[in-house]
């Protein structure tokens, strides 16, 4: 008796991958290397071997682009320099988030983007200071507005918004051209300001500016 053949069709019925088309095939003819492998390749299949060799291929894609992230994340730089890397890394990562939603990994990945999140934050903020600083004011205003549409909940919120108050007001009285508009706009300003941080220290020096252009 042919113990192999007796193993191979026990294992076939048992895994469930036999169909009557090659049950009722069974003969001694239906045993050879060809069948072998089908059958082989059934239990396997059955066994969820097949799967998991998927599992790990998958798994270092994943693992691949993860490490393709973090390799930009630690490429980028402070954030007064370049921030090209931290761009690209930003991009990289949250291709894998969408690639890899229920990822072990998206914890971490979450943590990283905040940081660099905050990284380009702190280079938007710093680039309309500078221009702030310098005098620079209608500049400095275009930065600090796209800074707030970009980072609507940042910590340097209520600084920026005053700072716009500021900004506006020396442009409605440095020039006369469009003066009742700059006017308008500091007093849009004005009252964004207030109403967001009523209590702040900064409003008694914006009331005085608010009296003397409503004179």
């Amino acid at each position: 008796m042919n113990y192999t053949k007796i193993i191979f069709f026990l294992l076939f019925i048992i895994t469930g991958c036999y169909d009557g088309k090659h049950l009722s095939k069974w003969n001694p003819n239906f045993y050879n290397k060809k069948n072998e492998i089908y059958i082989l390749e059934n239990i396997l299949r059955k066994l969820n071997l097949f799967s998991k060799k998927k599992y790990l291929k998958n798994n270092y894609e994943e693992n691949e682009s993860f490490k393709r992230g973090l390799t930009y994340y630690f490429k980028s730089l402070n954030f007064d320099l370049d921030q090209n890397k931290t761009k690209e890394a930003i991009e990289i990562l949250n291709k894998f988030i969408k690639a890899y939603p229920n990822s072990s990994k998206l914890e971490e990945i979450n943590e990283i983007l905040s940081k660099l999140s905050k990284r380009l934050e702190k280079k938007d903020y710093y680039i309309a200071n500078t221009y702030f600083f310098m005098k620079k004011y209608q500049s400095s205003l275009i930065y600090f507005q796209n800074f707030l549409n970009n980072f609507p909940k940042s910590n340097f919120k209520e600084d920026v918004l005053y700072k716009i108050c500021l900004i506006t007001y020396k442009l409605s009285i440095n020039k006369k051209e469009n003066q009742k508009n700059k006017i308008s706009n500091f007093i849009e300003a004005y009252y964004r300001y207030v109403k967001l941080y009523p209590n702040s220290n900064n409003i008694k020096k914006l009331k005085i500016f608010y009296e003397k252009l409503l004179k």
